[in-house]
């Protein structure tokens, strides 16, 4: 089955790979272009293909288990990926057919792969603020953030699919009216706005002083449980407010527990894909006319 197996690949940003012959099968994420072909069938040679890295046979199907259980995403073990090659297989298999050479290799691709999500790489703790804090208030409705700055803009991805939408309370909506323009999901509001909002979490984002949260807070937010405190100076000034609050240095050690958990994780996940590598060379071995009679 891996006998021929042949891939490229270049990180974005680089250009598409657009005029490749019909021999190559090219998947493009937002990170990287993969090019999947077969010695049989394709140029090595072409011109496009010209710096890119390139993996051959079993390093090949490693290196691609790797990105397709998410070991090679910024974001470890995020699901996006996968469904995107599952995706991509679909489309290649209504261009090329059932009979295309490479199919026992990505179906292979798709089991394996799935195989080692589940095992180890599913229920990650957070490993940024936006992760850990959509973690944090997953029970939560109506949510706010105080702040429109460059952690608001960190964070409000990890809360685009969230059905309430999310209130970012600023000095200026003129000035962030940008914010609007990124995030459509995004309502802008005045911090001098009359209340009472309803909100039951609040993240603070900006380095306003305790006691103004607190009276701003008692005036304006009704209904509040939960307060995420990312100020940098939470320590020398905590909020006292009769909300549950998580502060920074407690976001931290969090994070830090989880990157640990991630890291064991990862670990495991490498020794399983050394395991299914190791497999399937003594498959081959046994069947010296190589692994497609397997998946016959």
């Amino acid at each position: 089955m891996l006998s021929g197996l042949l891939v490229f690949h270049q990180r974005r940003p680089a250009p598409d790979w657009g005029s490749l012959p019909q021999s190559w099968a090219v998947w493009s994420t937002c990170l990287r272009q993969v090019a999947f072909s077969h010695r049989s069938l394709a140029d090595e040679g072409h011109p496009e293909l010209e710096g890119a890295e390139v993996y051959r046979e079993e390093k090949a199907y490693q290196f691609l288990l790797e990105i397709v259980s998410g070991l090679q995403s910024p974001l470890v073990a995020e699901t996006e990926v996968f469904g995107q090659f599952k995706k991509f297989v679909d489309e290649a298999l209504a261009t090329h057919g059932k009979e295309w050479i490479l199919r026992p290799v990505m179906e292979k691709l798709i089991t394996d792969g799935k195989s080692i999500r589940q095992k180890h790489l599913i229920g990650l703790g957070g490993q940024s603020y936006g992760s850990l804090a959509r973690k944090h208030l997953a029970d939560c409705g109506r949510m706010g953030i105080v702040g429109s700055g460059r952690l608001t803009r960190e964070i409000l991805p990890w809360f685009a699919k969230k059905e309430s939408g999310v209130r970012v309370y600023c000095r200026n909506v003129g000035k962030a009216a940008p914010l609007k323009e990124e995030f459509p999901f995004v309502e802008l509001v005045s911090l001098e706005a009359m209340g009472p909002m309803e909100e039951e979490a609040l993240i603070v984002a900006a380095p306003v002083t305790g006691e103004w949260f607190e009276g701003w807070s008692e005036t304006s937010i009704e209904g509040l449980k939960t307060v995420l405190d990312l100020r940098g100076e939470c320590d020398e000034d905590p909020l006292t407010v009769t909300a549950s609050v998580m502060n920074l240095k407690e976001f931290f050690a969090q994070i830090e527990e989880n990157r640990q958990q991630i890291e064991a994780a990862v670990q495991a996940a490498h020794a399983e894909i050394r395991s299914i590598l190791s497999q399937h060379q003594k498959s081959v071995r046994n069947r010296p006319f190589g692994w497609d009679d397997l998946c016959a």
